[in-house]
């Protein structure tokens, strides 16, 4: 196996031999030629040192010039590499833009929708987009309830408080209830349920009704027919405190007996009396233990008696 070989020694040179002219080179090749067939003089002896240092210029030319050429390949790359920073910034700032036209078009589309719910005509209360359901046209309860939205009248649908005028409709005697819906193709809708009659009050020739609050309704004669007449109210019991005690009697005794009485009267400290259709009279007393006086009455009632007394109802009385 050969052994490694030494690496070579670079060649020394004096700097100063570097300036060369030109015409010190024309005489290169023939000293080198003499040099083998003669000796050499002592006044050529400038000429035969100049040889290797023509050679050594060369070479040095040479070597610049190489490096002059393969400096081309890395100044591209930087000339690349800056102008994919130039696309990179175009880039982002494409991206930059993007997301603030994103940005104005939401925007422009929220205050496009808080325009249209509260501020655009589509959703304002018009006469001819408020519908109401429950009742009949041109009836009193109806008139009222369209007079109540009239003064809603130019107002937003979402703007207003609908709780406050449902209570607003709600003070008209004959509503019970009054339900609101927001349609936005059809505007307001206006869902009455209405107050049923409890008693009626004989007056003149008629028989008003009266609501479980005690309030006159505004009915038609024939509604009132079949409702039991308030004869009497005490003193010293309020009309509200009246109705509810009634309220609370006809719920007691059912709806079968209640269709069958005739007359009701409310005494003092809230005791109730009243007559069914075939003559009988029943003293209920107040409005407490309202069960068991109505178990204990269905049973009295199949006796052949004329007066009844269940405001004991553990004692009840019979005549």
């Amino acid at each position: 196996m050969r052994p490694p070989r030494k690496p070579r020694k670079p060649r020394q040179t004096n700097i100063a031999s570097r300036k060369v002219t030109s015409a010190s080179r024309i005489p290169y090749t023939d000293s080198l030629e003499t040099a083998h067939t003669a000796p050499m003089a002592q006044g050529d002896l400038n000429s035969v040192e100049t040889a290797p240092i023509a050679e050594v210029v060369e070479m040095e030319d040479y070597a610049f010039s190489d490096i002059s050429e393969t400096s081309v390949e890395p100044v591209e790359k930087i000339v690349s590499l800056a102008k994919r920073r130039k696309e990179r910034k175009q880039d982002q700032r494409r991206i930059t833009w993007r997301r603030i036209l994103i940005l104005l078009g939401m925007l422009v589309f929220i205050a496009l929708l808080i325009w249209t719910l509260f501020f655009s005509p589509l959703l304002r209360i018009s006469p001819d987009k408020v519908g109401i359901s429950g009742v009949k046209a041109e009836t009193p309860v109806y008139v009222d309830t369209k007079n109540v939205l009239a003064e809603y009248s130019g107002k937003q649908l979402l703007l207003i408080k609908r709780s406050a005028l449902s209570r607003r409709i709600e003070e008209i005697p004959e509503v019970n209830r009054a339900n609101l819906r927001i349609l936005p193709t059809r505007g307001l809708t206006v869902d009455l349920v209405l107050e049923k009659p409890l008693v009626c009050k004989p007056m003149h020739t008629t028989c008003v009704p009266l609501s479980r609050k005690g309030e006159k309704l505004r009915l038609d004669t024939q509604s009132s027919v079949k409702l039991p007449k308030l004869t009497a109210i005490s003193s010293t019991v309020s009309t509200s405190d009246a109705m509810i005690a009634i309220e609370q009697v006809f719920q007691d005794i059912g709806t079968d007996l209640k269709a069958q009485v005739a007359k009701v009267s409310v005494e003092t400290g809230a005791q109730i009396t009243f007559v069914l259709q075939d003559g009988r009279s029943v003293f209920w007393g107040t409005k407490y233990d309202g069960t068991l006086k109505a178990k204990v009455l269905c049973r009295l009632l199949s006796e052949p008696k004329t007066k009844f007394d269940v405001s004991i109802p553990t004692v009840p009385v019979g005549q």
